[in-house]
């Protein structure tokens, strides 16, 4: 093993809300109880193997914000809301507004996303409206009807910038950074760009934080079609960084 190095990562806080815990300590505590957030949900037929997922419900964002932050609650996600929980427990952990980094030295990496953008709710009145599903809809009357019912704002909240919008303005982090959609991989990239920021001095603090909602009947369908077998959790998990030699100092 290597020595440690002056521009190596080392994490300084980190955040975490599941389905059974609105924070890292809550979540570990159920863990070690035996609990679980798997529940059987009513929007699936049983039997069908998509009727089980740790779901967290709303309301998603259940910590206070600052007023100026308030009007902009509206454009978050379910996903985002998680994401702002999770790194809000992440940054007081860390004391990373206490610490003396300039914004431009601060960095976050997101990675999110939210299946319950995949129904396509905004649609549903337009198609309600020209009768019964099972039969061909006319493509004049389709496009007719989504002028009438469909707002043209309807794609606001599944923007993948508005949680990190919100958290750049909240807690100044105006450096290095990095935001993508999806879960799991992207998450990963996300860390491997906060590490390399921290060592080649571009950042002296970083966040890493992924949030997802893959719990939608829409997405448990998609994923039963492609043999995903774990079954769905919602979910949000931050790590606050920093490299050695700015922790010392």
């Amino acid at each position: 093993m290597r020595a440690i190095r002056p521009t190596d990562s080392v994490i300084t806080g980190a955040g975490c809300v599941t389905a059974i815990g609105r924070d890292l300590a809550a979540s570990h505590a159920a863990i070690a109880a035996g609990e679980t957030g798997i529940r059987t949900l009513d929007d699936a037929a049983a039997g069908s193997g998509m009727e089980r997922a740790a779901v967290i419900d709303a309301p998603h964002l259940r910590i206070d914000v600052p007023d100026e932050m308030e009007p902009q609650i509206k454009f978050l996600n379910g996903a985002g809301g998680l994401a702002v929980e999770a790194c809000t427990e992440a940054i007081t952990q860390a004391g990373l507004m206490e610490a003396p980094y300039e914004d431009t030295m601060r960095g976050l990496y997101l990675s999110q996303m939210d299946s319950y953008d995949w129904s396509c709710p905004e649609f549903h009145n337009a198609g309600r409206s020209l009768g019964d599903p099972d039969d061909a809809w006319d493509d004049l009357a389709m496009n007719k009807a989504a002028n009438r019912k469909v707002k043209p704002f309807f794609m606001l909240e599944s923007l993948k910038n508005n949680a990190f919008s919100f958290l750049a303005t909240w807690y100044g982090l105006r450096g290095a950074n990095t935001s993508v959609a999806g879960f799991s991989g992207p998450t990963w990239t996300c860390f491997d760009m906060a590490a390399r920021s921290l060592a080649r001095g571009s950042l002296d603090a970083a966040i890493v934080l992924g949030a997802a909602r893959p719990t939608s009947g829409v997405a448990r369908a998609e994923m039963q079609a492609q043999g995903v077998e774990p079954v769905a959790g919602d979910g949000a998990a931050a790590v606050s960084y920093t490299h050695l030699r700015a922790h010392e100092t």
